[in-house]
C-alpha cells in the first residue's frame, strides 16, 4: 500500500507514472482489501495486538484506494460500520475518515477524523509497523493537509511534534521522511498566494 500511495502522490504532483505500474498495484490492493485476513497472529507475528494491526492495514488500504477512486462508497460504509468501533488507534480512524470524505461522505468522514486526532498512539504499543507517537501524528497531519482538510488546533499538534523531535535523539526512517514531507507541505502552503475582496 505504501508503494501504491507513493505512485498516486507522484502522479498527483505531475510526474508521469506508467499505467503498467499503477493499475496492477491498485488491483492487487483492491483484492487484498476485500478479503478477510485469516489467522491474524500468523500474518502479524510481531504485533502485540494483531487485530489492531490488521485494522490499521485495511484502513490505510481504504485511504489509498479512495485516493484513486477505486472503492465504492457503499463498500466503504459497510467496512466502516463493521470495524470502526473496534479501532483503538487514531491514525487508522483518520485514514478511514479521509477515505469516506474522498468518496463523498464528508460528514461521517469528519466525525472519524476528529475522533482520530484526539486519540494519540500509546507510546508502549508495538505493532511491528515501525510506528510511533511521532510517526502517527506526523502522518495524520501530512495526509490531512495533502487532502486540503482543515485541522483544528493545528499549532497544538505541531507543538507536540516539535516536542517529540526534541525529546528523541534518534528518529526512524519513517519519522524522518514524514517530518520532512510535513515541513515541505507546510512551507508550500505558507507561500501559496491568497486573495481578498473588499466590499
Amino acid at each position: 500500500a505504501y508503494v501504491t500511495s507513493f505512485l498516486l502522490d507522484a502522479q498527483q504532483q505531475g510526474f508521469a507514472v506508467p499505467t503498467s505500474l499503477l493499475e496492477p498495484a491498485l488491483a492487487n490492493l483492491q483484492q487484498s482489501w476485500q478479503q478477510e485476513t485469516p489467522q491474524l497472529e500468523e500474518r502479524y507475528p510481531l504485533a502485540e495486538n494483531a487485530v489492531q494491526m490488521d485494522l490499521a492495514v485495511r484502513a490505510y488500504s481504504a485511504y489509498v484506494l479512495a485516493k484513486a477512486h477505486k472503492l465504492t462508497l457503499n463498500a466503504l460504509r459497510a467496512f466502516t460500520d463493521k470495524t470502526v468501533n473496534q479501532m483503538e488507534l487514531g491514525l487508522p480512524l483518520v485514514q478511514l475518515g479521509l477515505a469516506l470524505t474522498l468518496q463523498g461522505d464528508a460528514a461521517r468522514g469528519d466525525e472519524l477524523i476528529q475522533r482520530g486526532l484526539g486519540l494519540p498512539r500509546k507510546a508502549d504499543l508495538y505493532l511491528g509497523d515501525y510506528g510511533s507517537v511521532l510517526r502517527d501524528r506526523t502522518m495524520m497531519l501530512y495526509q490531512l493537509l495533502l487532502a486540503e482538510q482543515t485541522i483544528p488546533a493545528l499549532s497544538v499538534h505541531l507543538e507536540y511534534i516539535l516536542r517529540d523531535i526534541h525529546e528523541n535523539k534518534y528518529l526512524s526512517t519513517q519519522e524522518q521522511a514524514l517530518v520532512f514531507l510535513l515541513g515541505q507541505l507546510l512551507e508550500k502552503q505558507a507561500k501559496a498566494p491568497w486573495q481578498a475582496q473588499l466590499v
